[in-house]
């Protein structure tokens, strides 16, 4: 999974999504809305600063899908990972891989251990 930029980590993640009711993450997270610093402009709950995410938020949404921790680790430069009270699934692998991360929140899903 090393090797994917920010950008493509992102792209990478929104594939796992299978519903998003309220359409924010499905209409923002567009392949070619990208700034010239290497950031994803104006995708919902994605904060960016010099081609590094540096906080998604995506809480509440009802978003449906498989969330990839081994795609998410790749942001080197993640402080805050907030996707409570949605319906992802997977394996919650590899969080102690995130170097930069300072907030974590995942409750109200459907992820397992590994």
């Amino acid at each position: 999974v090393s090797g994917f930029s920010d950008f493509e980590a992102l792209l990478e993640l929104k594939k796992g999504m299978q519903r998003d009711p309220s359409g924010k993450v499905v209409t923002s997270w567009d392949a070619k809305a990208l700034s010239s610093d290497k950031c994803p402009q104006n995708w919902y709950g994605v904060s960016c600063n010099n081609g590094y995410v540096t906080s998604i938020d995506l809480n509440g949404l009802g978003l449906l899908g498989n969330f990839s921790f081994p795609v998410i680790v790749s942001l080197r430069m993640l402080q805050n990972l907030s996707i409570s009270s949605n319906q992802f699934a997977g394996t919650l692998s590899k969080i102690g891989s995130f170097k930069s991360l300072k907030y974590l929140d995942v409750s109200g899903n459907m992820f397992r251990g590994s």
